[in-house]
């Protein structure tokens, strides 16, 4: 059907989208306790040749969610031109969540975005906001709790203590 400014026929096109809904991005049921806009780095590299990458820009989000009648939390980040996710690190005891530097907050996780074999590996990011309160209240409302029990993030808390390098390194910077 040919364009029509009076509006009053539809195209075929135009019917079939009419109901479509938005692909759902696997954190539509979550609450968010925190959201404001950051850019987000991770330390890379290996001995002296570590240093902190941009992992990209966009809204933070702590959020939590309930998963098998359990209370869990995570941090979230999607690139602000892409919405390609940057971060999905599950909240955990062992996060060592702090501020650094006034507009920072950094804290140790895994990364819940490549293959699964790469699940394992702990990282650390550091999250850079507008201002010093923005990062307080951030890291304000990661909550000190944790209830992801999986075998997961078990491994991962124990390989976190066995290789505590990436402690010092997160500490001398800090």
């Amino acid at each position: 059907q040919a364009f029509s400014l009076g509006g009053e026929k539809s195209s075929k096109k135009e019917d079939e989208f009419k109901d479509a809904k938005p692909a759902d991005k696997g954190d539509s049921n979550d609450q968010v306790l925190f959201c404001r806009k950051s850019k987000v780095y991770e330390l890379s590299g290996e001995g002296s040749e570590k240093s902190w990458k941009e992992r990209g820009t966009g809204d933070l989000h702590v959020n939590t969610y309930i998963k098998d009648g359990k209370k869990m939390g995570r941090i979230i980040l999607r690139n602000q031109s892409t919405k390609r996710l940057v971060l999905n690190c599950p909240i955990h005891g062992s996060m060592d969540q702090k501020l650094h530097a006034d507009k920072f907050i950094r804290f140790v996780s895994v990364n819940f975005l490549e293959e699964p074999e790469e699940h394992a590996k702990v990282r650390a990011f550091l999250c850079k906001f507008k201002t010093k309160t923005d990062a307080a209240e951030a890291l304000e409302h990661i909550p000190r709790w944790s209830n992801h029990d999986s075998a997961l993030i078990s491994s991962c808390e124990n390989k976190l203590r066995k290789r505590k390098g990436i402690f010092y390194l997160v500490r001398i910077i800090g």
